[in-house]
């Protein structure tokens, strides 16, 4: 997750977590993008990326995105793409 954004660690996607009683720690394979382009609909929103990794190796094989409100506290209002 080496985007100069991805870097910071997620701080507004912590507002999600906090409304779901979510009391861990964000792990750091979490980070959050403050202004991330929701490619379907053109539009950008905060968002929360979550690396998954293959073992042993811990290579990174696939991304996981949740587009957030402004403020951080639910999913934003886009189709998800499946």
């Amino acid at each position: 997750m080496g985007a100069d954004g991805a870097r910071r660690r997620n701080h507004r996607g912590k507002g999600v977590s906090a409304g779901r009683a979510i009391t861990l720690p964000v792990p750091p394979t979490i980070r959050f993008l403050p202004n991330a382009k929701h490619a379907p609909s053109g539009q950008r929103f905060p968002c929360m990326v979550a690396a998954f990794a293959l073992h042993p190796d811990n290579r990174v094989c696939a991304i996981h995105r949740t587009f957030l409100t402004p403020s951080g506290t639910d999913k934003a209002p886009v189709q998800a793409r499946r």
